[in-house]
């Protein structure tokens, strides 16, 4: 019996009512079903991204190593820009050396050439010249240069100006095109014009030109060459000193293949389309370049524009020499697509065993919902402890902003109450950042006035134009300039300032310059302190000097005086000794005459030592010069014609009159001295003279005197005149 029983309770069916009919492992079939196919999706979709992110790149190699291509043909103009420059001189022979080193760099570059500026009064004698050459038939033409049977070309009407082409490199294969003339054909002289007036290479409108025996699609670059100076500034100038162009004639086709020649990894086919003119011209896109990949050595046919657009395709625009240039890549016949499709299969056959593996395993612990939960509430308290972490990190890096913004506060601060001028520009010339002093410098009321703005159009043009001077040098070569100083006159109705510019690079991780930062410091007040500095050193050692003079006239007044007073003396008791007829008397009188005239000169140098008395008062000079014309008539000469031109009304001056007497009778004496033994003319005159800062500045104690009317003294204006019999005493 109890092994019945025991049978039948394990074959017996277990009751279940109708929701235990959808088990969770059902569920987790259904999920993985519809999630696998999501994930084979959103996986697909993710090659898809890497894919083009390598297209992308390979994108990028390409349009690098076509920018390199294109700035080596640029390198070359410029190159020869600056031989046509130094060298205007120059010769087939020399520009065809110069190319031959040169030439290594610009494949697909069908020829170089120069082509001068040429005005109707000169054309005679340029074409001479060329002929004499060794091109006889050397004339300026015109016409069609695609026609590959014949040249229809002729020669050029009178036009005012030409732009023949003078020397072509390599000759060969281009020599028909020596002496056309550029400037009729439209486009080549719209391109022309804007490269003179711009003074940069510019390229022309895609054009057909002829290569190999057939036409197919280029451009033309130009150089423009001025002289006397190399870069004019303003378009007047320009075109006044234009001399020339140098040219380059780039084929496409050969161009573009040597670009993808040096980068053997690309696996790309290539587009090149003009949206300009000849777009325009055509009512179409115009392909001016078609490059595929090969196939086992094979090259497959070109792709069309139609195809590349029905395919995943990249599309750029490229800006070259003011021109925009369209480009198409796709995948290249080479790219594998293996890779793209195993990954997402591998993700779909492994979501479908998972769940299958997961709902056996869900079917197994269905029972142990517990641990589950379990698991469960430590998940949700893991992301609740993530969810703090995060709250934390969110704290800090708002604690971290605003401590930025306080050190930006701190540094605005500092820079703020720095006296010199500090700004920062980047490598378009436009101010980044700058402190209040050269926000004063700049005389702006705001120091935003001036973020974003180029900085020559910021401020005086004289001061913008200095301060933007040379940091394009700075922020190319990343040579910094430290402290080069120059004057400038900021407003012709302000004096001129004196400054002193430190230009420094700053640059980023990988070395490469971006900013540029530039301290100037206002020099002017030390320069003027120093001026100061040194005029008063000289007024010091003039000082000095007569202070020195003055010392020694005391002395040598006293000690001379001492030898008058015995010597008069002595005169006086030889009077005593001899009779008064004695014949002796009128020598004692002429020697008691001359002491008297000695100690006279005694008082002047000891008054000129400040040792000596004088009786000042207030007097008029003419009176005084009217009152000794007695006496000079007695000491000049017969001879001399002496002339008196006194002013009347002149103000009264303050000093000695005896002195003033003897500085009237030396100046005459020495007047009469200088007139000879002939017949001359002397002439004392007085006046009143509007004494100003430039004549005040040449005498030697009056620069510190201030402006007004000056009575002429003897000591202050003496003139001679030593060619003639007469003299002059102004007073």
């Amino acid at each position: 019996m109890p092994n019945e029983t025991k049978k039948q309770s394990r074959v017996s069916p277990v009751k279940s009512d109708g929701s235990s009919r959808f088990q969770p492992h059902w569920l987790v079939v259904l999920v993985g079903i519809s999630v696998s196919p999501l994930a084979f999706r959103l996986a697909w979709r993710a090659e898809q991204r890497r894919d083009e992110a390598e297209i992308k790149r390979q994108v990028a190699v390409f349009l690098g190593s076509l920018n390199q291509h294109r700035m080596g043909i640029e390198d070359v103009l410029r190159t020869l820009r600056s031989l046509f420059y130094h060298n205007p001189g120059l010769t087939r022979a020399q520009f065809r050396d110069a190319l031959s080193d040169l030439v290594i760099r610009t494949r697909g570059v069908q020829a170089f050439g120069w082509a001068p500026h040429v005005r109707l009064a000169d054309r005679d004698a340029f074409e001479a010249r060329v002929r004499s050459e060794g091109f006889p038939g050397f004339q300026i033409r015109e016409g069609d240069l695609l026609d590959m049977t014949s040249n229809r070309t002729a020669p050029v009407d009178g036009r005012p100006e030409y732009l023949p082409v003078e020397f072509v490199d390599p000759f060969a294969g281009n020599q028909r095109v020596l002496g056309y003339d550029l400037l009729c054909v439209p486009n080549l002289k719209e391109m022309l014009d804007r490269a003179r007036d711009r003074q940069d290479v510019m390229v022309s409108a895609s054009l057909e030109m002829p290569y190999t025996n057939k036409v197919v699609w280029g451009v033309m670059a130009a150089v423009p060459v001025y002289r006397p100076s190399l870069r004019p500034a303003t378009v007047e100038q320009r075109r006044a000193e234009s001399q020339g162009c140098v040219l380059a004639q780039v084929v496409f086709k050969p161009f573009m293949d040597s670009i993808a020649e040096r980068v053997k990894e690309l696996d790309l086919d290539v587009i090149m389309t003009d949206t300009g003119q000849a777009a325009r011209e055509s009512g179409r896109d115009v392909v001016l370049y078609s490059r595929a990949t090969r196939d086992g050595g094979k090259t497959l046919e070109e792709v069309t524009l139609e195809q590349m657009r029905r395919s995943f395709h990249v599309k750029q625009s490229l800006e070259i020499g003011g021109l925009n240039w369209t480009f198409f890549f796709r995948r290249g016949h080479n790219w594998s697509h293996w890779p793209q499709l195993s990954a997402p299969l591998a993700i779909l056959v492994g979501g479908l065993l998972m769940t299958a593996m997961v709902a056996r395993r869900l079917y197994r612990v269905r029972r142990q919902a517990a641990v589950v939960e379990g698991l469960v509430q430590q998940r949700t308290a893991e992301l609740a402890e993530a969810n703090g972490q995060l709250q934390a990190e969110v704290s800090e890096r708002v604690q971290a902003e605003n401590a930025l913004g306080s050190e930006r506060n701190l540094l605005r601060t500092l820079l703020d109450r720095l006296p010199d001028a500090i700004f920062l520009m980047d490598r378009s010339g436009r101010y980044v950042m700058l402190n209040d002093a050269h926000r004063r410098l700049l005389r702006l009321e705001r120091w935003e006035d001036a973020i974003n703005r180029p900085v020559r159009d910021v401020g005086p043009a004289r001061l913008a134009k200095a301060l933007n001077d040379g940091s394009e040098h700075v922020a190319n070569d990343g040579e910094a300039q430290v402290n080069v100083e120059f004057p400038l006159v900021v407003d012709p109705l302000e004096p001129g300032v004196s400054l002193s510019l430190s230009r420094l690079p700053l640059r980023q991780a990988d070395g490469t310059v971006d900013r540029v930062a530039v301290l100037v410091r206002d020099l002017t007040s030390a320069r003027k302190a120093e001026a100061e500095r040194e005029e008063f050193d000289h007024h010091l050692q003039q000082t000095q000097k007569l202070e020195s003079l003055g010392l020694i006239a005391g002395g040598v007044a006293h000690d001379f005086n001492n030898l008058l007073t015995t010597m008069k003396g002595n005169v006086r008791l030889a009077r005593v000794d001899i009779p008064i007829d004695s014949p002796a008397i009128p020598c004692l009188d002429q020697i008691d005459e001359t002491v008297v005239r000695a100690a006279d000169l005694c008082k002047q140098m000891l008054a000129y030592a400040g040792k000596g008395q004088f009786h000042v008062r207030l007097f008029d000079l003419s009176t005084v010069v009217e009152e000794t014309m007695d006496l000079v008539r007695l000491s000049v000469s017969k001879k001399a014609d002496v002339r008196w031109d006194l002013a009347k009304d002149l103000p009264a001056i303050s000093g000695d009159t005896t002195q003033m007497r003897q500085i009237l009778l030396n100046l005459a004496i020495n007047a009469s001295e200088a007139i000879g033994e002939g017949d001359g003319v002397i002439r004392i005159a007085t006046s009143l003279l509007q004494a100003d800062h430039i004549f005040l500045a040449q005498t030697i104690l009056g620069a510190d005197l201030s402006e007004g009317g000056l009575c002429l003294s003897a000591g202050q204006r003496h003139r001679m005149r030593h060619g003639s019999r007469n003299a002059e005493t102004d007073f």
